[in-house]
């Protein structure tokens, strides 16, 4: 059986802004399945900034819902690098419990469209 740890929940602004039917406070989950696959399968994005993914939930600059699969994201913009963020997705199992299940570095210019075309929300004044 795959273990997992709570690495952050939905605040109440979240869950306010994206609409979100899932309380605030409910839990988001990490497995050490998929820990294991980002060490292995995404280092660029893991390896410097793993330690990060609770900071990626609850101080995330963005958030929005995918319209195809309804899996909700979280974004981070690196003040170390200007053209780059992290981009962490969350969804639900069929037993509604909430697991990251990607964490990968993205383009700001995707992000900024994405922003504007409404598919992802401003989280802080910036």
């Amino acid at each position: 059986m795959d273990k997992y740890e709570i690495v952050g929940s939905f605040s109440e602004r979240v869950v306010s802004l994206l609409q979100l039917d899932v309380a605030a406070g409910t839990p988001i989950l990490l497995s050490t399945e998929t820990r294991r696959h980002f060490t292995d399968g995404h280092a660029d994005a893991f390896g410097p900034y793993g330690h990060l993914i609770g900071k990626v939930i609850t101080h995330a600059d963005l958030c929005g819902v995918r319209p195809t699969d309804g899996t909700v994201e979280f974004v981070k913009l690196l003040p170390d690098n200007s053209a780059l963020c992290l981009n962490l997705a969350v969804r639900p199992s069929s037993k509604q419990e909430y697991f990251v299940r990607t964490l990968h570095l993205c383009r700001i210019k995707r992000i900024e469209q994405y922003e504007r075309r409404g598919r992802l929300f401003r989280l802080t004044d910036q």
